[in-house]
C-alpha cells in the first residue's frame, strides 16, 4: 500500500490526490455511498480520501451536522478509527511527532485527536472544528490541557496565532 518515500515524494502524491486524480491510483469506496453526497476514493499511495466532487463549505457544514445529529457519522466509528490508525502509522514511518505541536483541521468529534494523544504523546494538539455544536461537545467531553479545541473553519485559521 504506502511505499516508504521521502516526505517530498509524499507531498507530491498528496497534491495529486487533491487534484482529484483517481484513475489507476485510488479505490472507490462504494460502501460509503449512503453516507456521502459524492463518490469517495482512497488513494493507494497516501491513504487520503479523494471526493469526486467538492462542495461549498457552508453546504458541507450543514450536511455534516445533519449526519452527526442522526448519528450517521462519527469520527469514533469503526471505519474512521481504522482510517485514523492507518494515517497515524503513515506519520510514524515518515515523521517523528512525539513532543511536536500537531493540528487536526476539521476534527469532527475528535476521534483522531484522541488516538493521536494516546498513542504518540505530542507536545500539544490544536483541534479545529467549524461546527459550533460539535466544538462545544468536544470541549465538554475531552478535558486535556494538551488539546486545545478551536472553533473556526479551515479558511479562517490565523496562521500567526497557531503556527
Amino acid at each position: 500500500m504506502i511505499k516508504q518515500n521521502t516526505i517530498s515524494e509524499h507531498t507530491f502524491e498528496i497534491i495529486e490526490d487533491f487534484k482529484g486524480k483517481t484513475k489507476n491510483r485510488a479505490i472507490k469506496l462504494n460502501f460509503l455511498k449512503k453516507l456521502t453526497k459524492t463518490d469517495l476514493y482512497v488513494s493507494k499511495n497516501t491513504g487520503c480520501l479523494i471526493p469526486k466532487n467538492f462542495y461549498k463549505k457552508k453546504n458541507n457544514l450543514i450536511n455534516w451536522e445533519k449526519k452527526y445529529k442522526k448519528k450517521l457519522h462519527s469520527s469514533l466509528s469503526e471505519h474512521f478509527s481504522s482510517r485514523h490508525l492507518y494515517f497515524l502509522k503513515f506519520l510514524e514511518k515518515n515523521l517523528d511527532i512525539k513532543n511536536k505541536i500537531v493540528a487536526d483541521l476539521g476534527c469532527g468529534d475528535a476521534g483522531l485527536v484522541t488516538l493521536l494523544n494516546k498513542l504518540y504523546n505530542p507536545k500539544e494538539i490544536y483541534a479545529f472544528e467549524a461546527s459550533n455544536k460539535i466544538f462545544s461537545q468536544n470541549k465538554k467531553k475531552i478535558k486535556n490541557k494538551k488539546i486545545e479545541f478551536v472553533n473556526c473553519d479551515i479558511e479562517s485559521i490565523d496562521e500567526n496565532k497557531f503556527f
